[in-house]
């Protein structure tokens, strides 16, 4: 037994090792070359890691406004919009260059992808060969590349790696398996990463329970404790995240995206997108995921029921991703409040890969075990390979967009409010981005009175605003006139430096929330809220000092609190439930 035991440790030891080497074989060559090209939401990412970093750097641990970075406007980016897994990237950055970083962060979460997906497919399956394989082609994933590298979807990347837990967890809690409690930690671990995933995970989790306990009438109570269990765990683990949309965003006025269906395209255009397999394409499942929709039926006609509905799952949520379903007409019912949340329907492609991706592993898995063990360990071998060239192959055009940009690096703007070009990034341009209006999510979490029109992310359309162009631009109104400020960072707090005249108003182009506090020449201040959402006091004649904070409720450290007991308490019963199983198991031998 102990041998046993000891082998299994060895084994775990070496595929880790393994994932390690293969990781590094995927992200070495962006590592080498060390130049990012930034698009779509990158800069929005790399602001709020850039903010963490100045504020740790300066003693300050929990980051909740922007101060140093987004224009310096004080928004919430980081109270609204989960950034636990962003900490370990600022952590980075204190000994490694900020592209360098960036890279070895993002190693590190498709090293942790793996062996998340590995563990979730081996408790699934009981099987080591089927686990590899499930994991690599997971990782490699054409969309989830995109996510992570292209795109710099960092959110949803994040989010793509847990979705393995949650599944795994549903199946457990369904069958009343002694790992019921992963679903409430892979919840969990979805609100840390993006709120949205969260969203479509619970959904698809009601809607796969519902139909469980319809077919299964008679284990319904058991399916619902089991269901409250997890929820009430996830709450728990959670706590701290949850609390700030509780006290500061739930009808506080902040904006939020429009409930709409954007990106649709047929299935013809995914279909054609996954069998070019680049990741430069949020339609491209892969050739891999494409192949098994086409062929898996075959291949499943023995399988376990659990497959079977995976299958069915996966093909679902691949044609729901397209115009198959008449999104368009869904815009004119209140199916858009529950679906329009979502924004982007590809945003299910994340769900149709782990789907799908469970049957292509398990014809592997059949595949390989009639072979002799020498025979199947080279043909595993070769398979690997295979998916090695489909990962190259994918990421051809996101490593040819950096060498092939003008490689001139992005230099400082020249003005205020100004937006970000098209450049390469190194790590001695790296900062230069923070000078720039971000192509997307400058304005995200802002006060609805900061918009002049329907909130937009799109720095185009912002800078046409002219209250957030105001704010953007760090002009103060000081009754009724407008003056260009020059903003003082420090951590979680926005100063700014002004003479007067005689005693007047003075709207600070800093928004507004629910526990803003502002510091007028050294004492706490009453403040209001302007008609752009800024904050707004009365100043004296002569110099004024006016610093903007926040200070979050004694709630949100009571929620903290809550979450680092909850996952110490797991911790503490998973390893006396270790020590248990050794003891009795010694005490047989």
């Amino acid at each position: 037994m102990l041998n046993s035991k000891r082998n299994n440790i060895w084994i775990n030891l070496g595929i880790i090792l393994f994932f390690c080497l293969f990781t590094l074989l995927l992200t070495g060559i962006f590592i080498k070359k060390n130049l990012l090209y930034p698009s779509a939401d990158s800069v929005f990412h790399f602001s709020r890691v850039e903010e963490i970093y100045n504020n740790l750097k300066n003693g300050e641990g929990i980051t909740y406004i922007a101060s140093h970075t987004f224009n310096s406007t004080g928004v919430a980016s980081f109270l609204f919009y989960p950034t636990v897994f962003l900490y370990p990237w600022a952590l980075l950055k204190f000994i490694l260059a900020p592209v360098t970083a960036f890279y070895v962060w993002f190693s590190i979460m498709m090293l942790l992808t793996m062996i998340v997906a590995y563990y979730s497919m081996y408790i699934f399956s009981n099987n080591r060969y089927r686990s590899i394989l499930f994991s690599i082609m997971y990782v490699i994933a054409p969309y989830h590349l995109f996510l992570g590298i292209y795109n710099f979807t960092l959110g949803e990347f994040i989010a793509y790696t847990f979705i393995p837990i949650v599944f795994v967890g549903l199946h457990q809690a369904l069958t009343d398996g002694k790992y019921w409690y992963l679903l409430g930690i892979g919840w969990s671990l979805l609100i840390y990463s993006h709120i949205v995933s969260t969203y479509i995970a619970s959904l698809t989790i009601a809607i796969v329970s519902l139909i469980y306990m319809i077919t299964n009438i008679d284990k319904i109570k058991r399916v619902i404790i089991n269901l409250v269990k997890n929820g009430i765990l996830a709450l728990l683990l959670s706590m701290g995240i949850i609390i700030p949309f509780i006290t500061d965003y739930i009808n506080q006025g902040i904006s939020a995206p429009r409930k709409d269906f954007y990106f649709l395209e047929s299935f013809q255009e995914l279909f054609l997108s996954s069998i070019v397999n680049l990741a430069n394409d949020n339609k491209s499942l892969g050739i891999i995921v494409i192949a098994t929709v086409v062929i898996g039926w075959w291949f499943i006609k023995r399988a376990r029921t659990v497959e079977k509905i995976s299958y069915l799952l996966g093909i679902i949520f691949m044609l729901i991703t397209t115009t198959i379903v008449p999104w368009e007409m869904m815009r004119e019912t209140p199916l858009r409040n529950i679906l329009g949340v979502i924004q982007f329907p590809y945003r299910f492609n994340s769900y149709t890969i782990f789907f799908v991706l469970v049957v292509t592993s398990l014809i592997f898995s059949n595949l390989l075990q009639n072979m002799k063990k020498q025979v199947r360990v080279l043909t595993l071998a070769l398979v690997v390979f295979g998916l090695f060239v489909s990962y190259v192959g994918s990421i051809s055009n996101v490593y040819s967009r950096i060498i092939t940009a003008p490689q001139t690096s992005l230099s400082k703007a020249k003005q205020t409010a100004q937006i970000l070009p098209n450049a390469v990034v190194d790590n001695d341009s790296y900062k230069n981005m923070f000078s720039y209006v971000m192509t997307y999510g400058e304005a995200d979490y802002f006060p609805k009175a900061s918009f002049d029109g329907e909130m937009n992310a799109s720095a185009a359309i912002l800078l046409s605003y002219p209250k957030i162009n105001s704010i953007l631009s760090h002009k103060l109104i000081v009754n009724g006139k407008e003056r260009v400020g020059i903003p003082i960072s420090e951590p979680n707090r926005v100063i700014y430096k002004v003479k007067l005249k005689e005693k007047a108003v003075v709207d600070v182009p800093v928004v507004a929330y629910n526990h803003t506090q502002v510091i007028l020449n050294g004492k706490p201040s009453k403040h209001t809220v302007s008609s752009r959402g800024t904050v707004q006091v009365l100043a004296k004649k002569g110099n004024n000092q006016i610093e903007v904070t926040y200070r979050p409720s004694k709630l949100f450290f009571v929620g903290i609190a809550i979450s680092v007991l909850t996952w110490v308490a797991l911790l503490i019963i998973w390893m006396a439930k270790k020590l248990r199983d050794n003891n009795k198991q010694g005490w047989r031998n």
